[in-house]
């Protein structure tokens, strides 16, 4: 059990500083928040062209709409672009935490699961486990789990993650 915390304690400690990364290489500088400033204000004139797009002159504002989202899917991928250095470099930071923690851990099991699981899930959570319990689980797969849900809640705590449903195009904050 100790073991298992030791593991979601590295994974909490690297989360956070792959947001930290993130923070210092894109969120913090001037042209990712002029990026977002003019995705935030386009999404606004969209929804209310939405709003407004009836009777008469909905054919030229189903135009203006579409012209507008096309710009809103360009600033989405110039985001999308801003971003990658820092994808890359905690995407590097994490391989070679899972490295270190691989030399640590080896073939001994971290935690025992409460049930048997089933088919891939039990490849998953056995790999590299020495031994015939299946409901014995690697560091892996505590890891992974613990990247997957931490990271993503890390992400929404610090405010930093653009939710894909606000923006038309894929990208955006709550407003």
């Amino acid at each position: 059990m100790a073991q298992a915390l030791f593991v979601v304690g590295i994974a909490a400690g690297a989360a956070i500083l792959s947001e930290a990364l993130a923070y210092v290489l894109v969120y913090r500088t001037e042209h990712f928040q002029s990026l977002k400033d003019q995705a935030l204000r386009g999404a606004k004139r969209f929804e209310k062209m939405k709003e407004e797009a009836v009777g008469n002159k909905a054919d030229k504002k189903k135009k203006q709409m579409d012209m507008l989202e096309d710009n809103l899917k360009g600033l989405r991928r110039s985001i999308e672009v801003t971003k990658a250095k820092s994808m890359i470099l905690s995407g590097l930071m994490l391989i070679s935490i899972y490295h270190y923690m691989s030399s640590i851990f080896g073939t001994a099991p971290v935690a025992r699961l409460p049930f048997e699981p089933f088919g891939f899930v039990q490849w998953v959570s056995h790999r590299n486990v020495a031994g015939d319990d299946p409901r014995d689980c690697s560091f892996a797969f505590v890891y992974l789990l613990s990247m997957l849900t931490l990271r993503q809640s890390i992400s929404r705590l610090t405010g930093f993650d653009l939710r894909p449903d606000v923006l038309p195009g894929g990208l955006g904050t709550p407003s």
